[in-house]
């Protein structure tokens, strides 16, 4: 039997009154309804700084609509992102327009005669016309609770052939946790590219053992008009945590007409140059690319000097052509020196 039952929205605990409009994303009819609710709404929130909330935001208020975007923790993106590059985005997503408040705690949402009313901890009441939940997603584990071993946030706990410990169960998706090399541990990492190969990996062991999965680096793409955003590996506040002795330089590397930076910052570990981590964000469409890249260089331990002089196409129109492989080892010995 394979478990596919995927995940569901992460509910609010905050109280709220049942007039207020809420939208939570998840399913296609919870995208129509949001979007037809953008259609007419001239101010709104957005609750959550993950990568679906930064993304709906920067959309909303693309279509001229006022938005605020209401994060917990200090900084966007905090579990993908460090902070030099969270505080670009920030930067960016302010000359916008945006109204961001970080480290905000909402305690209550209410409504009155025409707005829903958001209130914080500190004293803030914010009049919307709706607020769109993005607070991360559960899984859907409830059928096997106490029957399998689960994990962390409740996500069945599966081996590298995706086998739960019941030998004739396997569970794929946003169900079931992603082991992580780096960190030497199995998380609750959502992610849609990660469900496509679970499903893979179990349907070929499910006869038999015969193929393991790869770890996950946490690679991610997110597309969004004018910004690009892409990430695999760690952070250094997550490899300290974990033991490494880290760190990162950064490169930023602009096209000949200057209007298109490409801002990458690669973690590593001092020793051994070992590659920990790549974030990227800038305007250059062609940087996310590099991911994958670095994502593989990840999974096989490799370290920076290793992928140094790896054949890559040439980098036409920057004003350091060489790749950015060789530009970031050479960062690297310098930050070392």
């Amino acid at each position: 039997m394979i478990f596919a039952t995927g995940s569901y929205p992460a509910m609010t605990s905050v109280p709220f009154d049942k007039k207020s409009k809420l939208y939570f994303l998840k399913s296609m009819d919870d995208a129509i309804k949001t979007d037809e609710f953008l259609k007419t709404a001239k101010n709104i929130a957005v609750i959550g700084g993950g990568m679906t909330g930064v993304e709906v935001a920067r959309i909303a208020q693309e279509r001229g609509i006022q938005t605020t975007l209401i994060h917990r923790n200090k900084n966007l993106l905090n579990d993908y992102l460090d902070e030099p590059a969270s505080h670009l985005l920030e930067s960016w997503m302010n000359a916008e327009g945006m109204r961001l408040l970080l480290n905000t705690e909402v305690t209550e949402i209410g409504f009155d005669e025409e707005n829903t009313i958001i209130q914080t901890a500190n004293g803030q009441k914010i009049p919307v016309d709706g607020v769109i939940f993005t607070i991360g997603f559960r899984p859907n584990s409830y059928l096997l609770n106490q029957q399998v071993e689960l994990g962390d946030s409740g996500a069945v706990i599966v081996d590298e052939y995706m086998q739960t410990t019941c030998p004739d169960v396997f569970a794929v998706g946003d169900v079931s946790t992603t082991y992580v090399n780096l960190l030497g541990k199995s998380y609750y990492l959502p992610h849609a590219s990660d469900a496509v190969r679970d499903g893979e990996i179990a349907a070929i062991n499910l006869l038999a053992p015969r193929q393991k999965i790869n770890s996950s680096q946490g690679t991610y793409h997110v597309p969004m008009n004018n910004l690009v955003m892409a990430m695999t590996g760690i952070t250094i506040r997550q490899a300290v945590d974990a033991g490494y002795d880290a760190d990162a330089v950064h490169l930023l590397n602009e096209h000949l007409d200057g209007h298109s930076p490409s801002n990458i910052w690669m973690i590593y570990e001092r020793r051994t140059h070992q590659i920990l981590g790549l974030q990227c964000i800038g305007k250059t469409s062609d940087m996310a690319e590099y991911v994958n890249i670095f994502s593989l260089a990840i999974q096989q331990e490799l370290k920076i000097e290793d992928i140094e002089f790896t054949d890559f196409y040439f980098e036409h129109g920057y004003k350091d052509p060489r790749g950015l492989n060789r530009i970031l080892a050479r960062l690297v010995r310098e930050n070392e020196r």
